[in-house]
């Protein structure tokens, strides 16, 4: 009997711990657009949702080609000297 999840969670090409990411990024799109909707005109707010969710996606994508934790990349050059040391 199988139990837990066999494979890592993705959806639509994003993975687990970026998709509360993504539903904050819409539900933040949703209320800001709700809010200008009712202050502003539609197409003032439907260009606010197709911008932000676009900036959350492109954010979301670039930070999961990085991978799932903050690494340091060091783009430096690496000499090491004494990495074998033998004893006479």
């Amino acid at each position: 009997m199988l139990v837990g999840l066999q494979r890592p969670l993705e959806f639509k090409g994003i993975r687990g711990r970026f998709l509360g990411w993504m539903a904050g990024i819409v539900g933040v799109a949703m209320m800001g657009t709700l809010i200008l909707l009712t202050t502003t005109s539609f197409l003032v707010a439907l260009i606010f949702l197709l911008i932000v969710v676009a900036v959350g996606y492109l954010i979301i994508r670039t930070k999961q080609k990085q991978g799932l934790h903050n690494k340091r990349k060091c783009r430096d050059r690496l000499v090491y000297h004494n990495i074998f040391m033998i004893r006479k």
